[in-house]
């Protein structure tokens, strides 16, 4: 692992902070508020909800867009841009009266999504890094997965003493004030050429010209399978493992316990360093997934096999996270990983806003054989697009 200096830690900090407030404030926002906010402004829990499928619609349809911007801009400009954008986003919503003015808010949030969240910041440090920025990124994933831990409990708090529209423009304040101060500061104009080792084509070699195509594709598709069955199965990991046998208590605790094991993966994933290259992890998360779900459908309602399915899920999900968002390393150049990153937010975010609606159909319909087998189906298919992808590699 890459030691942390000083010029990385003044790099990552203040861009994992303002992820943490990127994702707390908006994506998380709805998990502590959205109740609260459907109550007071009299529509149903799931209209309060949609606010999330609109924002990951919305930033998948402009992840295109949103990609071009970033090769001609750079991610210090859409980065500003995004977060001055979800903070206008939650102001109208702080001011909604109703359903227009609360869906309109959601798009402007996942508008600022698009250019403010994951795929820029993680070209800020591909920017500076080049083609050795995969242990910067792990690290700043690690950090940014409290986001819900830290903003939960913080909206929370502010709705209780000054009520939910203050918590919302809270959120807003940070993005414009906060934010956007600490992405000027801390990112250079012009950002200086990552090191020429890492730019060789002995480090990873750049096919966009030759078979960008058939290479963005498989990319995408890897990246959208393994998306539709860990955003599928993961917010109804409590009602699969109780459909298969475990007691209610026991669910939530081994379901609660997944998100550290996910982190913990993260963190493995990351000392092992260049032992752990994007392509490997990948089929690694894949081969756990694949092993957890076989031990849940043949194993449970035993304890031990709840314990294994949950430990082999957790560890999987959490390494094919972080390899599938640096995956695009292996195959293009670092100048262009903030395109690519943003053209494959498109099928992704269509996924991550569907898959846990389709995965509950499966599990109440035809029970935890079905989303398993569904699941299982899914992961081959994206084992099959990685063993494309190398063969596209050596060729």
């Amino acid at each position: 692992m890459t030691s942390l200096s000083a010029a990385r830690f003044r790099l990552l900090a203040p861009l994992a902070l303002c992820q943490i407030i990127g994702w707390g404030t908006t994506f998380d926002m709805p998990g502590a508020l959205g109740r609260i906010i459907a109550a007071d402004l009299g529509f149903s829990n799931e209209a309060a909800f949609a606010g999330l499928s609109v924002m990951m619609i919305v930033s998948g349809l402009a992840g295109p867009w949103a990609g071009r911007l970033l090769k001609a801009r750079g991610a210090r400009f859409c980065l500003i841009t995004g977060a001055s954008a979800m903070g206008a986003g939650l102001t109208v919503i702080a001011m909604a009266q109703g359903l227009i003015l609360y869906g309109l808010g959601w798009l402007a949030v996942g508008l600022g999504a698009a250019l403010g969240l994951s795929a820029s910041a993680h070209t800020a440090v591909v920017e500076r890094e080049g083609l050795r920025a995969k242990a910067s990124i792990s690290l700043m994933m690690i950090v940014t997965g409290l986001s819900a831990a830290l903003f939960w409990p913080l909206l929370s708090l502010v709705n209780a003493s000054f009520g939910w529209r203050a918590a919302v423009l809270m959120g807003a304040a940070l993005q414009i004030g906060l934010c956007v101060p600490l992405y000027l500061l801390a990112l250079p104009d012009a950002p200086p050429q990552p090191p020429q080792e890492a730019q060789s084509p002995t480090s990873a070699p750049t096919e966009t010209a030759k078979a960008g195509r058939n290479t963005f594709l498989l990319l995408a598709a890897v990246s959208t399978l393994f998306t539709l069955v860990t955003f599928g199965l993961s917010p109804i990991l409590i009602a699969l493992l109780t459909a298969s046998g475990a007691a209610p208590a026991l669910a939530l605790s081994l379901a609660s316990f997944r998100s550290a094991l996910g982190v913990t993966a993260r963190l493995g994933d990351l000392l092992l360093g260049r032992l752990s290259t994007p392509p490997r992890a990948m089929a690694g998360a894949c081969l756990l997934l694949l092993l957890a779900f076989a031990t849940l459908a043949f194993g449970a309602p035993s304890l031990a096999a709840l314990i294994l399915f949950i430990g082999l899920y957790g560890f999987g999900s959490g390494v094919g996270t972080v390899a599938r968002t640096v995956l695009p390393l292996s195959h293009f150049s670092a100048s262009d990983f903030g395109l690519m990153s943003s053209r494959i937010a498109l099928p992704q975010n269509i996924a991550t806003a569907f898959a846990p609606v389709a995965m509950t159909a499966l599990l109440d319909r035809g029970g935890p054989l079905a989303a398993l087998s569904a699941a299982a189906l899914l992961t081959l298919a994206a084992l099959a697009c990685l063993w494309g992808l190398q063969r596209e590699r050596r060729s």
